[in-house]
């Protein structure tokens, strides 16, 4: 037994060490990181927009499709790339400073601004209407080449990101992420997840894009992924974020194989393509969406969505390659 000034040995004997509980960095911390958000997005769509009317159609029709740039596909596609290695660079830097998502969500949302300010997808289709379908798989290629900024911006942020940490303290608003727990098991599960969240989202995009208007293409996948982000991080938490961030591409892919393979003929695809929001045997919504859509508004609300998960249910935070910053 102990005396009334001594501790007690039995409690300390017995008693179990206190965890150290480190907080969770957010998607969305305090202002500091909000601006910094800003003004890498900023920095982004100034980089693209720099490059934007190089971009445009020969005949100026709507629409942000690196097949009908005007400098051809390939510059196009060289031009986007170099016009992005500062937009990453800025989201490299807002994801050092707090969770590494939110640089995706920088990169991602200044793509969105000049995919949303470049128009619909109906440039594109009046360009060759008589060969529709066919151009769809054009579609699933530069889908594919939008895609690599984002698995891009994905990598750095994994192996840089934490060496950026200690030399940014003076922007430093939040702990670093949580260690990585990646093995087959939670790689089974990013899988699964990333299914789960293509499903969810693909179903409200097929419901909610009822034209090809551009702010309701973009509107409808934010609201669309960060609903299937939301859900899928909540269901199964631990996953790696990596398979939920491209699962955009699930559903691009998807919608535009339908096209493809659903609308065989030219008829039958132009019938449906003016039926559209009219009635059950229209072009798909998924559909009217060009792939830079994918890559932009449909990443921010992944990113959106499970920043939401993860501040609503702690189990479901992040995990990351890295843990040490």
């Amino acid at each position: 037994m102990s005396g009334p000034g001594e501790p007690n040995a039995d409690h300390g004997k017995h008693a179990r060490p206190m965890a150290l509980v480190v907080p969770e960095p957010d998607v969305f911390p305090p202002m500091r990181q909000r601006l910094l958000i800003a003004v890498a997005v900023a920095i982004g769509a100034g980089s693209w927009m720099a490059v934007a009317p190089m971009l445009q159609a020969i005949d100026g029709a709507s629409g942000l499709s690196l097949a009908t740039a005007r400098v051809g596909m390939g510059q196009a596609v060289a031009l986007v790339y170099v016009a992005a290695i500062p937009t990453i660079a800025a989201g490299l830097v807002v994801a050092a400073a707090g969770h590494r998502l939110s640089g995706v969500f920088a990169v991602a949302g200044a793509l969105t601004i000049i995919a949303t300010s470049a128009g619909s997808i109906d440039g594109w289709f009046r360009r060759d209407p008589v060969s529709m379908p066919e151009p769809y798989v054009g579609l699933i290629v530069e889908l594919a080449i939008w895609m690599v900024i984002v698995l891009a911006t994905l990598v750095l942020t994994e192996k840089l990101a934490p060496r950026l940490r200690p030399r940014l303290p003076a922007l430093m608003v939040s702990a670093a992420d949580a260690p990585s727990q990646d093995g087959p098991r939670t790689r089974i599960q990013s899988c699964g997840a990333a299914v789960l969240c293509a499903a969810v989202a693909g179903a409200l995009a097929l419901v909610m894009i009822r034209s090809t208007d551009a702010g309701q293409v973009t509107w409808a996948l934010i609201v669309a992924f960060f609903v299937g982000a939301l859900v899928s991080q909540s269901v199964i938490p631990q996953c790696h974020p990596w398979a939920i961030v491209l699962s955009p591409a699930l559903v691009g892919v998807a919608a535009y194989l339908w096209v493809l393979f659903g609308f065989g003929s030219h008829e039958m695809f132009l019938t449906s393509w003016y039926a559209m929001g009219r009635s059950a045997t229209a072009i798909p919504g998924p559909a009217m969406a060009l792939p830079v859509f994918y890559a932009s508004a449909a990443v921010v609300g992944v990113t959106a969505g499970l920043g939401c998960a993860e501040s609503l249910n702690p189990a479901a935070r992040v995990p990351s390659q890295d843990g040490a910053a």
